[in-house]
């Protein structure tokens, strides 16, 4: 459980989101490890307790992640629908 600066460089275009809530994630997250032992993103640090009572699993993270990322990829004019 730390906070950890987001590596990215100043021309990536990939968008990083919470793992719990969706957020947008600029410069930092908080870093803990989830349910089933993976890390797990977050834009702060009471996402951890949300997870934990929610009882996310990084597996359902993933998952979810992947379905987002195919609806991006369809989309033709840049939107998510």
């Amino acid at each position: 459980m730390s906070w950890r600066e987001l590596k990215t460089s100043w021309h990536d275009t990939d968008v990083a989101n919470c793992d719990v809530c969706g957020n947008l994630i600029v410069r930092r997250y908080w870093s803990f490890i989830g349910g089933d032992g993976q890390e797990v993103r977050a834009c702060r640090e009471d996402d951890e307790r949300l997870a934990q009572r929610l009882g996310i699993r990084t597996t359902e993270i993933e998952a979810a992640r992947a379905a987002w990322q195919a609806r991006a990829g369809e989309a033709t004019d840049g939107t998510i629908t």
